[in-house]
């Protein structure tokens, strides 16, 4: 159980502000399922309303407690999340950029290369080919 915690601990330590200790992690421990949920399937028509029902709480309360305690807003983790699992799906050169638009469940391929290079300052395409040319993908 404590290494179970531990490791808890450590992943809740990555999404904290600069200067966070451990003691602290405990303390945004409430958030485990939340940041797991957005670790491993957020896309790009999540609703704040949907993410308060995965954290169990109130959405007015996580919208003023998330970035009280993490320095940025539900909306911009969220953004980042999508973002990050665009990155992992876009390092499978199998995958063609529309399909990981439609994974992420976004309306379409263009809003989804907007939505990209404004989180990234790379367009997908730009981002798999420097992916695929330094050797960080999927085969």
């Amino acid at each position: 159980n404590w290494a179970l915690r531990s490791l808890l601990s450590a992943e809740i330590a990555r999404f904290l502000p600069e200067g966070e200790g451990e003691a602290d992690a405990e303390r945004y421990a409430r958030y485990a399922g939340l940041l797991r949920f957005l670790r491993e399937e957020a896309h790009g028509a999540l609703s704040i309303e949907e993410l308060a029902a995965v954290a169990g709480m109130p959405q007015q309360r996580l919208s003023r407690e998330f970035p009280r305690d993490f320095g940025v807003t539900l909306k911009q983790h969220l953004a980042r999340s999508v973002a990050a699992r665009a990155e992992a799906l876009l390092r499978n050169p199998a995958l063609k950029i529309r399909e990981v638009a439609r994974l992420l469940h976004f309306r379409d391929e263009y809003y989804f290369s907007r939505f990209f290079k404004r989180e990234t300052g790379s367009s997908p395409s730009d981002y798999r080919r420097l992916a695929i040319r330094s050797g960080h993908y999927v085969s």
